[in-house]
């Protein structure tokens, strides 16, 4: 049942009584108190709470005995009721961005609970009734001023996602060890500046997000992670390619932009199940030929680099479909790119070419193309042949003339 504002939240609740209501959502109404009523819907699985002004839920919250799903985001909500213990049939539970700062030990009477969403909040503390969510398999605790890592979260053994971004947390540990069903774990824009230990016991851990730290190193034994197929390391302090990387041989998404790379290893094809790399903003001036034997690339970020050279092995990447080499020093690209016959999207924009090869006309599958900010003063006429090409930006150019077929999708 979905409302509009204009209708009084005691009719709507009154109405979804009478037609025994499953679901009701109150999702940006402007509602500043929830009306006891609440409590007779027996029947009620899901409610939508979100985008309104609620800064206390009325203790009848606890007779929703059938309820599955409660979202109560972007309120102002400073504490919960101890009825909310009473759900038993709770699934999900979302508080993401109010006031709260302490849960009640009561939350740790849901049995039931699968996910959990804390997310902007206040919650530097959690109960120690918190270890009783035995079901609980995802949590998102983000941004909750945390400095120290809550140990109690050591003990929830169904956990599979976590989610402790944009925090305090400095380290993990090594009890963070026992967490053996974790899969993924996003501990982005924290500040530890040195790997933790504890991680290297995951052995299911498929996903780890470590942008936004301090770190400059990773330790050998990394290795040890083999389903690691997603790793974010953006935004460190990496002045060398971390070697142990290598040695990740289900990796599939290595991001490692805005960091201070200067060179890549020789031996980086090991990595060969690779489909997205992203090595924005870091300092390297050339790309070796090991990178170009990475042929199960998908998508390849260089953007903002010091490349003044780009090697006509590229053609190598048969799977290429996003290549982006904006803002670097290229004054020509080889006429090889021509055979990526997959390519999609091609980012050249803010680097130093004075002309195109007219073999970029023959990559049909090319849908978005950026030149801005180049010194081209003329484009090969055969652009005009690819049929699928949307996006074409060749704004802040020398162009003396655009040839008529490119004039109705070009961006000046």
């Amino acid at each position: 049942m979905s409302v509009s504002k204009s209708k009084d939240i005691h009719y709507i609740i009154d109405q979804a009584i009478r037609d025994e209501s499953t679901e009701l959502d109150l999702r940006n109404l402007n509602i500043t108190q929830l009306p006891s009523a609440i409590g007779r819907l027996d029947k009620l699985e899901t409610l939508r709470l979100s985008g309104n002004k609620i800064s206390f839920l009325p203790k009848e919250i606890g007779e929703l005995c059938s309820l599955r799903i409660l979202n109560i985001d972007d309120n102002q909500l400073s504490f919960l009721p101890k009825e909310i213990g009473r759900l038993s049939s709770l699934l999900a539970l979302s508080l993401n961005n109010n006031n709260i700062s302490i849960l009640p030990k009561e939350i740790g009477d849901i049995s039931t609970l699968l996910e959990l969403y804390l997310d902007d909040n206040k919650i530097s503390f959690l109960p120690k009734e918190f270890a009783t969510l035995t079901s609980l398999e995802r949590l998102y605790y983000n941004n909750n001023n945390i400095t120290s890592f809550p140990r109690i979260i050591n003990e929830l053994n169904s956990l599979s996602y976590l989610s402790l971004a944009q925090n305090s947390l400095l380290s993990l540990p090594k009890e963070f060890g026992f967490l053996t069903s974790l899969s993924a774990i996003d501990l982005s824009k924290n500040s530890f500046s040195s790997f933790p230990r504890a991680l290297l016991q995951l052995e299911k851990l498929e996903s780890l997000n470590f942008a936004d730290n301090t770190l400059c190193s990773l330790p050998k034994e990394l290795e040890k992670l083999i389903q690691i197929e997603d790793l974010n390391l953006s935004n460190n302090k990496f002045s060398s390619f971390p070697r142990s990387i290598l040695y990740l041989s289900s990796l599939m998404y290595l991001r490692l932009s805005h960091n201070k790379l200067s060179s890549l290893p020789g031996n980086l094809e090991q990595i060969n199940c690779l489909e997205e790399l992203w090595l924005n903003d870091n300092e390297l001036s050339s790309i070796p030929k090991t990178l170009t034997q990475l042929t199960s690339l998908i998508e390849l970020y260089l953007g903002e680099n010091r490349l003044t050279y780009i090697t006509k092995d590229l053609q190598n990447f048969t799977c290429l479909s996003v290549l982006s080499l904006h803002k670097n020093q290229l004054s020509s690209i080889p006429k090889e790119l021509g055979n990526l016959d997959n390519l999609t999207e091609l980012d050249l924009s803010h680097n130093r070419l004075t002309y195109l090869p007219k073999e970029l006309g023959e990559i049909s599958s090319l849908r978005e193309l950026n030149l801005a900010n180049n010194r081209l003063t003329s484009l090969p006429k055969n652009l005009a042949q690819l049929a699928n090409l949307s996006v074409f930006d060749i704004s802040n150019n020398k162009l003396v003339s655009i040839p008529q077929e490119l004039k109705s999708i070009v961006t000046h």
